[in-house]
C-alpha cells in the first residue's frame, strides 16, 4: 500500500491458520509493550536525524541562496525564522531519560523513556520539517528537491505510534498526573 513518505507498507491477513501460544498467563502484553517502547525509542532516534539533516539543509539553503544579490537569510521571512531549536532540545530530554533506564534497571524506566522521547521528537521533526519547505519555497515541495521528503516522513511518523498529545497523556498517566 502507497503511504504519504512515499515508503510501502503491506497488510498481512492470516486465514485458517493453526497458532501456537507464546506466552502463559497474561504475560504476553508486557513482551509486546515492551517491544512498543523499544521502537518508539528507536522511531526517536530517527526522528531526530530527520529533523537535524533538514535543519542542515535549511541553514544551508539560505546561507547560500541568494536573490537581489544578496543571501536569502538576510530577508526578512530568513531573518524571522530563527533555526528552530527543536533538535537541540530533544536531545537532553533524551540523554537524560535513557541514562535513567541504565540506573533504574530498563524494563521499568523504558516506557517513561518512550513517552518523552516521542513528545519531543515527533514534534521537532514536524516543525523542523515543515520550515524546511517554507523556507525553500517553491521548490521545497517539488520532486526535484529532497525537502519534501523530509515533510512526507515528520507527518507519517507523527502518527506512526501514536503522536505527541498521546504520549505527552501516556506519561502524565504513568506519573500520576
Amino acid at each position: 500500500m502507497p503511504t504519504l513518505d512515499l515508503g510501502e507498507t503491506a497488510v498481512v491477513a492470516f486465514s485458517g491458520c493453526r497458532a501456537r501460544a507464546l506466552t502463559a498467563g497474561g504475560e504476553g502484553a508486557d513482551v509486546v509493550s515492551r517491544a512498543l517502547d523499544v521502537g518508539l525509542v528507536a522511531l526517536a532516534a530517527e526522528q531526530l536525524g530527520g529533523a537535524q539533516a533538514a535543519l542542515d539543509m535549511t541553514v544551508a539553503h539560505v546561507r547560500d541562496r541568494t536573490e537581489f544579490g544578496r543571501a536569502i537569510g538576510g530577508f526578512q521571512a530568513g531573518s524571522s525564522a530563527h533555526p528552530p531549536t527543536c533538535c537541540s532540545r530533544s536531545r537532553p530530554p533524551g540523554r537524560r531519560w535513557c541514562a535513567r533506564c541504565r540506573s533504574d534497571g530498563w524494563p521499568e524506566a523504558l516506557a517513561e523513556a518512550a513517552a518523552v522521547a516521542q513528545a519531543w521528537c515527533g514534534e521537532s521533526f514536524v516543525s523542523v520539517a515543515a520550515q524546511c519547505v517554507h523556507l525553500h519555497g517553491g521548490m521545497g515541495f517539488t520532486w526535484e528537491h529532497d525537502a519534501h521528503l523530509y515533510f512526507r516522513r515528520a507527518q507519517s511518523d507523527a502518527v506512526l505510534l501514536g503522536g505527541a498529545a498521546h504520549h505527552r497523556e501516556r506519561l502524565a498517566g504513568m506519573l500520576g498526573w
